[in-house]
C-alpha cells in the first residue's frame, strides 16, 4: 500500500487553471458536487454531461460548419442521461 504523504501548502506550487464554468469547473481536477438528498445534484451533472457533450462536438465541427451533426450529438447525450437518470 503506498504511504501517505503530508505535504505543507506553503510548498505547493501555483498552477494557471483552464475553466469550463469559472470558478466552479475546472478542466482537468476533480470537482466535488454535495448537497442534501433530492436538491437536483445528479440533475445538474447530467445537464453539464450535456452541455460539455454539445460543446466538444461544436468544437469538433466547427471548421466543417455541420450544425446537424452537432445537435444529432446533443440529442444522443440528451437520451443516454435521461436513460442513466432512470
Amino acid at each position: 500500500m503506498a504511504e501517505l504523504k503530508i505535504i505543507n501548502m506553503e510548498d505547493v506550487e501555483r498552477e494557471d487553471v483552464s475553466w469550463f464554468m469559472k470558478p466552479y469547473l475546472p478542466f482537468g481536477k476533480i470537482t466535488i458536487v454535495q448537497g442534501d438528498p433530492g436538491c437536483g445534484k445528479t440533475s445538474m451533472m447530467l445537464e453539464l454531461i450535456v452541455i460539455f457533450g454539445i460543446w466538444k462536438c461544436r468544437q469538433s465541427y466547427t471548421q466543417s460548419g455541420n450544425r446537424d451533426i452537432i445537435e444529432q450529438k446533443g440529442v444522443q447525450l440528451y437520451e443516454k442521461c435521461l436513460q442513466i437518470q432512470v
